[in-house]
């Protein structure tokens, strides 16, 4: 009696180890079957993201080709680069992965790089200025005495009046820091400016102007060092929501690092226009808008071909575009590509800057993300 009391005490514990051992196996069997197919899903989704980005870069090349031979050059909302193949309401399904992307033109932001760049324009009209004096000699000192004969006589009430002045990169900055920021500021502009320029200065990156396929030395690489840097948080660099759960757009959003500086008027926002000039009121942004938006003489939607057609738009005076011609241009170079894919439980995001030049389209920099 007490062997068989032993013996059915020894098979309870042996079944005790065996539901244990089993229950083990078969949790580490799923995790392994997880494992196994997360490490399947995220090789397929970054085969998806590279077709999704090669996709997009065959975009920019086929719309350079269609403005070959053409005189008039400029880049819009309409163009091929806008239009993009995989949309998000209608993703490419490649193997289990569904794929979309967009591309935006950099040249509708404020580059940051801006704020350090060099006044060179300054410097160089100084010295030919001088060297056109030393040249003049003392026919230069007779006509000087001309001149202030003349004056004498009064003659100095026609003299024209100097060309508008376009605003510097730091009031344009504070402008749109103010514009994007509403009632409800978060920020003090400037002060957000200054630890901007700081930490591009303490990166020791080149201050002068650098564009082209392969740009070196430059302050900034990534937007994302703003937050990295204590800057700003994360969440006002690329966005939230605010207590109604609407988007916020983020400040990246309004901003860039990769851009030749000026400001694309067929693609830039709201936001943008009306930080070129505290003039820019809501009026001739409305002119603007409406002037790209609506059907030319030939059906298809009308576009700014060339800075002058700023003229225009009614309400834009010579006075305005004059001061700033210097800040915008029609033509882009720089586009940001981002392609999302998502496998089963995996999403992925992969951005890549590029740099097009011709039929040739190079990649700058790339972040891939959850």
């Amino acid at each position: 009696m007490k062997s068989s009391g032993i013996a059915l005490v020894m098979t309870l514990l042996l079944l005790v180890v065996l539901v244990v051992l089993v229950g083990q196996f078969s949790y580490t069997t799923k995790i392994d079957a997880y494992i196994a197919d997360n490490t399947n899903n995220e090789i397929q989704i970054r085969y998806g993201l590279l077709s999704g980005v090669n996709f997009a870069i065959a975009q920019l090349q086929l719309d350079a080709m269609k403005e070959e031979g053409s005189k008039t050059k400029y880049d819009c909302t309409t163009d091929e680069w806008a239009q993009s193949l995989w949309p998000p309401d209608k993703p490419q399904k490649i193997g289990n992965v569904l794929v979309f992307y967009s591309i935006q033109d950099e040249s509708a932001k404020f580059n940051l790089l801006r704020l350090i760049w060099k006044k060179k324009e300054a410097e160089e009209k100084k010295k030919e200025d001088k060297d056109k004096e030393g040249q003049e000699g003392e026919e230069g000192q007779k006509k000087e005495e001309e001149q202030d004969k003349e004056q004498d006589k009064g003659k100095d009430k026609d003299k024209p009046k100097e060309k508008p002045k376009a605003i510097s990169p730091e009031q344009q900055f504070d402008l749109l820091g103010k514009i994007i920021q509403g009632e409800k500021a978060a920020f003090d502009p400037a002060k957000l400016r200054e630890s901007i320029v700081a930490w591009m200065k303490q990166k020791k990156g080149k201050s002068e102007k650098t564009t082209g396929s392969f740009p070196t030395k430059v302050p900034m690489f990534s937007m994302k060092e703003l937050s990295m840097a204590g800057i700003m948080p994360y969440s006002f660099l690329s966005g939230r929501l605010d207590e109604k759960g609407n988007r916020i757009k983020g400040f990246s959003e309004y901003t860039t690092i990769w851009s030749d500086g000026d400001i694309n008027v067929n693609t830039a926002s709201v936001e943008l226009l009306q930080s070129l000039s505290p003039k820019m009121n809501a009026e001739l942004i409305k002119g603007i808008i409406s002037y790209r938006e609506q059907a030319g003489p030939d059906g298809e939607r009308q576009v700014f071909k060339q800075k002058t057609d700023l003229k225009k738009v009614q309400g834009l005076s010579d006075g305005i575009y004059s001061e700033i011609e210097s800040l915008v241009d029609v033509r882009s170079s720089y586009f940001l590509i981002e392609a999302m894919a998502t496998a089963g439980r995996s999403k992925k995001k992969l951005s890549v800057v590029v740099y097009r030049e011709g039929k040739k389209v190079y990649k700058l920099w790339s972040d891939y993300t959850n």
